[in-house]
């Protein structure tokens, strides 16, 4: 039996991040979109 393997690319958000204001508005959604989530945004240590 041959299978087709999937091509996957590697997604780094660095390569879209161009300012302060897109790494802002990308935590904001992130910590948004996680909120049900605790463990997807570490909380700040002490």
């Amino acid at each position: 039996m041959t299978t087709n393997a999937d091509n996957y690319t590697v997604f780094d958000t660095s390569d879209y991040i161009e300012s302060i204001d897109d790494a802002a508005a990308y935590l904001q959604i992130a910590l948004e979109e996680s909120a049900a989530d605790p463990t997807a945004v570490p909380a700040p240590s002490a």
